[in-house]
């Protein structure tokens, strides 16, 4: 008998030993079956034409190696400006080393899979090896984490601090949240605040037995902690809250004086609330933040086209108008995953051996304080919505506890001997579940690199050849969005220069505008000359079509304006089209430059 116990005993220790084994090529294999996906986002990760669209504001400023020249262009030092400090450093100090836009690639294929990495760790320690995994399918099945993360920017920080500081809860680890209060200063101070609000609440709010590996320590030493990190936290933000003076902050009441606020992000005054200030309500961010955990890109090949079509939303480009304006009926698996999570983390967050679901809890509860007090305080700290983020994670992680909260109601009727089978069988069928009504195992191309100027290639290389010193202009939506970081020239001006937060900035971009369209659809010299001789416009760039017949489309305060002088410019003849002869420097099918320093009076 004694025998055949030690051999039992003995069977369970090989198992568990080879259990990480097991799962570690489980994972691997599911890697795998996301091939496709991947060498898709490999090969235009590659092709330095193919980049993210707001890359092309964020990531510009810090070509000064390849060009010294950009450091004194005004819009370019304004965008510097309001970088995170370690941000700046970390494009700054590698400049020299490998391009800015290639670097930003290569921190997103890392910050994604880091985020990765502390999901999957943070659900493994809540329900084990079936959780890790069921976590690890649907996230990457799901279209926004890398959407958001892609580019190499500020954000592309927040989401793995955010998902770190979250594991950091899960395993009690109160030093490791410390640091990331200070890394999420350096890099996304949103990230930041959140983690020193947990870290806040997790010494002082929280009963004892639940801070994890902080039990123990006296109110003194939970003071020092709190009081350092707080120190080298706001001595990290200094340099982006003082400096060069803009102007007044600008806030949505400004939005008649300064339409560019919406206009450059194409909303309508009816929709102010919807895009920064007004407050939304929880339980429709709930119902977004969750769906954004498991969501299905527009036009994706989803694993189960029948019952992703029962199951969830089809996206399009302007889903928020959507979303803002109503109840989206075809949330509701959603709505119930919501309310099953409160349920079953409800009832185990009084067990007392849940600590860290209670943890979990308190950082969602930090969210959504951060939430509220952002709109009071707005726009001084950032969009409001921003800060639910972590609501993502935590509707993702707490998926697997659910499917285990599931089977407790059923277990009594299970032998007690499969009740670890039947659990992770549970927690299993909730990760396919929701991939097969949500997930996508083939994600639209564009997904993260949204904007392909290979076909302007030739544009770029040609701008590239021009002098250093060049300030290039041309119809502000289009290939000149792309000039500062495909071509390392100064641009006039372009769409996402109008980024509308102080007013003496957003001032000086409107003069510029105006100046432009005066120039552009001219039908005589002088304004010209005036963009060259008073702006200081090497080169103008024009877009044929808009010279036969084809509307030149801006937001207001500009679009009215711009359709007179259009058409103006088009009964008297259009000054460009004259001096095209004299000034030519390059020409292709849609796009013609001119060197204005050979302007002539004909």
């Amino acid at each position: 008998m004694a025998q055949h116990i030690e051999k039992d005993l003995n069977f369970e220790k090989q198992n568990l030993k080879h259990k990480p084994i097991i799962w570690g090529f489980i994972f691997l294999a599911t890697l795998l079956l996301f091939h496709k996906d991947w060498n898709i986002k490999i090969e235009r990760s590659i092709n330095p034409y193919v980049i993210n669209s707001d890359t092309r504001v964020v990531i510009s400023p810090y070509y000064l190696a390849d060009n010294p020249e950009l450091a004194q262009d005004t819009i370019l030092a304004y965008i510097r400006s309001g970088h995170p400090l370690g941000f700046k450093l970390l494009y700054s100090i590698t400049d020299h080393i490998i391009s800015p836009a290639a670097l930003g690639k290569l921190i997103s294929i890392c910050m994604f899979f880091a985020t990765l990495f502390f999901l999957t760790a943070a659900a493994g320690r809540l329900e084990g090896y079936s959780a890790a995994w069921s976590v690890f399918i649907i996230f990457l099945s799901a279209s926004f984490f890398y959407e958001i993360i892609a580019g190499g920017l500020p954000r592309s920080f927040a989401f793995p601090i955010m998902a770190a500081n979250l594991a950091a809860l899960v395993f009690g680890r109160t030093l490791i949240i410390s640091f990331l209060t200070i890394l999420g200063a350096l890099f996304y101070p949103m990230s930041g605040l959140i983690a020193g609000a947990t870290l806040f609440a997790l010494l002082f709010l929280m009963p004892k037995a639940d801070r994890g590996d902080a039990t123990e320590w006296p109110l003194s030493k939970r003071v020092k902690i709190v009081a350092v990190v707080a120190a080298l936290s706001c001595l990290l933000l200094l340099p982006t809250m003082i400096g060069k003076d803009y102007g007044r902050t600008l806030d949505n009441n400004d939005h008649k004086e300064y339409p560019e606020i919406l206009g450059r992000a194409g909303i309508e005054p009816g929709q102010i609330g919807a895009y920064q200030s007004e407050i939304v309500p929880l339980w429709k961010q709930l119902i977004f933040h969750g769906r954004s955990s498991v969501r299905l890109s527009y036009q994706s090949e989803p694993w189960s086209k029948t019952l992703h079509g029962l199951g969830t939303y089809r996206f399009r480009f302007h889903y928020d108008k959507y979303f803002y304006e109503g109840f989206i009926r075809d949330d509701f698996l959603v709505i119930i995953l919501w309310a099953a999570i409160f349920v079953v983390v409800g009832i185990k967050a009084f067990n007392n051996k849940n600590a860290p679901i209670r943890r979990v809890a308190m950082m969602a509860g930090v969210a959504c304080s951060w939430y509220y007090l952002a709109y009071f305080m707005f726009p001084y700290l950032y969009f409001p919505a921003r800060y639910l983020q972590p609501l993502i994670f935590i509707f993702l992680i707490l998926l697997p506890v659910v499917a285990s909260g599931l089977f407790d109601g059923i277990k009594k009727i299970i032998p007690s001997k499969r009740h670890q089978l039947f659990r992770s069988g549970f927690i299993i069928a909730m990760g396919l579940f929701c991939i097969l009504f949500f997930g996508a195992k083939t994600h639209k191309e564009w997904l993260g690199y949204d904007k392909d100027y290979s076909k302007s290639a030739a544009y770029f290389k040609h701008i590239n050849s021009l002098p250093k010193d060049s300030m290039i202009a041309a119809w502000p939506k289009g290939v000149i969005e792309a000039v500062p970081i495909l071509s390392q020239r100064k641009a006039f001006v372009w769409h996402e220069s109008h980024v509308a937060f102080h007013d003496k900035y957003i001032l000086k971009m409107r003069e510029r505008t105006f100046a432009l369209i005066d120039a552009y659809f001219a039908d005589s010299l002088e304004p010209l000359l005036k963009l060259r001789d008073s702006f200081g416009v090497t080169h103008l760039s024009i877009y044929k079509a808009h010279f036969n017949g084809k509307p030149a489309w801006y937001f207001a305060p500009f679009l009215k304006y711009a359709q007179q002088k259009q058409k103006a410019g088009g009964k008297r003849g259009f000054e460009v089209l004259r001096q095209i002869p004299n000034a030519k420097i390059f020409e292709s099918e849609d796009i013609v430059t001119l060197d204005l320093s050979r302007l002539s009076s004909l």
